[in-house]
């Protein structure tokens, strides 16, 4: 696919060695996940808080490290990603190492399994769609020449994206599923969304505030590349708040197995909304327009999950008139 699709053979050559590290990590990524579920499910979320929190310095200074000082170039940033994602498979089993001994009643495994397997075809169904959303974003600035710079600053906050998000919405998503039998009232509930607002609002402000400054020259882009990526960054970061907040409901609703919606919502966000608005700014060679797809995306994705603006508490109110 790479050989029919992707003409210049350094391109080609950075897509491969990227494919080929996401394929080695992913087993560990699958049994990892599966390790952090059982984690919230024995309420035991602090350490994997600790655990993504260190992860997300130490993939950082590995990307360095693997990029510059070990001279991989643009696979060292997959590479690095690889490394963590065995170091946090490792720490989740050695956290489970008392429980993985206890002997389990047939009918809680089962249906234990059965929520981690629908959650893990959701999660695979979005990736998919990321996957999908991100080629065709990569086949659209490789109609022209001309927009060859605009491809090296969407390969570079790509993967800034990926190393930013990954852990933090993961850690929201898995908080969100334990909630099915505490059923959490409307002040919890509002708790949370400003506890998740104000860590997502500091990120925001750093990864935008870098994303003006300094991140351009570290990736070395100049000129139309830095204009493209630093509206990308400035857009992720905007979106940032949104996308964990929408990662926090997604939660509530897979817990009443309404698997169907999250992922009708995550295709919406990004062919509905996101895809559309960024042909309209590559065609009209506006970035802001281009990337603000991203923004309305997950601001829609997240209104749509709380019911078009119901509140939890309102839903909790009317659950119980129905029963």
């Amino acid at each position: 696919l790479l050989d029919t699709l992707v003409a210049a053979p350094g391109i080609r050559d950075d897509a491969r060695s990227a494919l080929l590290w996401l394929l080695i990590a992913a087993p560990v990524r699958l049994a990892q996940f599966v390790g952090a579920m059982a984690l919230f499910a024995l309420r035991r979320s602090r350490p994997l808080l600790t655990l993504y929190a260190v992860a997300v310095v130490a993939n950082a200074a590995l990307d360095w490290f693997f990029v510059h000082g070990a001279g991989l170039g643009f696979a060292g940033a997959y590479a690095a990603t690889s490394v963590i994602a065995a170091l946090e498979c490792a720490v989740t089993v050695w956290l489970l190492r008392d429980h993985l001994s206890l002997p389990l009643r047939l009918r809680d495994s089962a249906r234990w399994l059965r929520q981690v397997a629908r959650s893990m075809v959701t999660e695979w169904g979005h990736m998919l769609s990321v996957i999908g959303f991100e080629l065709l974003l990569v086949l659209a600035l490789t109609l022209k020449a001309s927009w060859g710079d605009r491809l090296a600053a969407f390969s570079a906050g790509a993967v800034l994206t990926a190393t930013l998000h990954i852990p933090l919405t993961a850690l929201v998503n898995a908080t969100g599923m334990v909630c099915k039998d505490a059923a959490p009232t409307a002040r919890e509930w509002r708790g949370l969304r400003g506890g998740v607002l104000a860590v997502s609002g500091a990120v925001c402000g750093l990864v935008a505030a870098a994303a003006w400054t300094v991140l351009p020259g570290f990736y070395g882009l100049h000129g139309t590349a830095a204009t493209w990526f630093t509206w990308l960054m400035a857009a992720q970061a905007a979106a940032f708040p949104f996308r964990l907040l929408a990662a926090t409901a997604e939660g509530r609703h897979k817990a009443a197995d309404r698997f169907g919606v999250v992922l009708r919502l995550r295709l919406l966000q990004e062919f509905g909304i996101a895809l559309p608005l960024f042909a309209t700014g590559l065609l009209t060679d506006n970035a802001a327009v281009a990337w603000s797809g991203l923004v309305a995306g997950a601001a829609v994705n997240y209104w749509l999950l709380r019911g078009g603006g119901t509140t939890p508490g309102r839903e909790a109110t009317a659950d119980r008139h129905r029963a």
